[in-house]
């Protein structure tokens, strides 16, 4: 037969996953938001249509958009771009 874990053990088990819970969440509200990156990339197309030739494409993600970062920072990393 299993034995169950002690209320003290669960108990001590829960409130480590509320702690590394906020700590992440935390993290994600506060300090990656800080670091944007830009890398660029060059991507040479062999049949790619003249007209086209220079053409900018940009993918912009995991800037926690919303609750954590307001309409300022998201236009700030737009215009990063």
């Amino acid at each position: 037969m299993t034995r169950l874990p002690s209320l003290p053990t669960l108990a001590a088990a829960l409130g480590s996953l509320a702690v590394a819970g906020g700590a992440l969440t935390s993290y994600a509200a506060n300090v990656e938001p800080q670091w944007p990156e830009v890398v660029r990339v060059e991507l040479p197309l062999a049949r790619l249509p003249q007209g086209l030739d220079g053409l900018t494409i940009a993918q912009i993600s995991d800037m926690h958009a919303g609750h954590f970062v307001g309409p300022a920072k998201v236009r700030r990393y737009v215009e990063m771009v």
